[in-house]
């Protein structure tokens, strides 16, 4: 239904940074509308997983086409004046939880593509921290290595905190993340905003296909 790489560069030319994750959702949809109206789309979309209801971020909808995507916008400090528009991005610490939160939007999407037919889905990361598109300096295992996103990786399978996870660690993200496919991953040039500190944007796209439950 969209091209979502072309749709990014697009995003970039006009929006090369955001004050938040609602701004980037918000942004992205009013990017998708324009570029093909013909496209019905709804912001934090219901959807019953498992007798619990979760909202996708973005709920796109074309003849009988559907796509999902699911949105992270993580930054670390960052403060600029864009076209008389200032941005000041605070510092996510907690990388650890993010990088399980992707992990657990993979999971979810998963299960949108296996309930409903002729669906593609997508989880988005955009960040201007290198911390997750880096590989570690050390091959040392740590609580949180199941989760690494960094550039070049493959994912799959079971996935769970180390054995010296903390209590604190674990609150809100106990559960084993179980994923039905393997993903590569690979991070992609988003926007570069020159003379600023820590102005790099990159993206990852994790596709789910429906190939997947065929």
């Amino acid at each position: 239904m969209i091209a979502i790489h072309t749709m990014m560069q697009l995003l970039a030319k006009k929006r090369p940074i955001f004050h938040s994750e609602a701004d980037f959702q918000h942004s992205l949809a009013w990017g998708i509308h324009e570029s093909d109206p013909s496209i019905e789309i709804r912001l934090e979309y219901p959807h019953d997983i498992e007798n619990s209801r979760w909202h996708l971020d973005l709920w796109l909808m074309r003849g009988d086409e559907r796509c999902a995507v699911e949105l992270k916008y993580y930054t670390t400090t960052l403060q600029t004046l864009l076209d008389g528009e200032s941005y000041q991005l605070r510092d996510h610490s907690a990388d650890d939880h993010l990088r399980h939160g992707f992990c657990k939007d993979v999971e979810r999407l998963e299960t949108v593509n296996q309930s409903t037919n002729n669906c593609t889905s997508y989880a988005i990361l955009l960040t201007n921290s290198p911390r997750l598109w880096l590989p570690p300096k050390s091959e040392r295992m740590t609580n949180d290595s199941a989760f690494l996103l960094h550039d070049g990786r493959n994912f799959g399978g079971a996935l769970e905190w180390g054995p010296n996870a903390s209590a604190g660690t674990r609150k809100g993200h106990e559960a084993v993340i179980q994923l039905n496919g393997s993903y590569d991953l690979m991070w992609r040039d988003y926007s570069s905003l020159e003379g600023t500190k820590n102005g790099e944007f990159r993206y990852l796209v994790t596709q789910i296909s429906q190939e997947l439950y065929k």
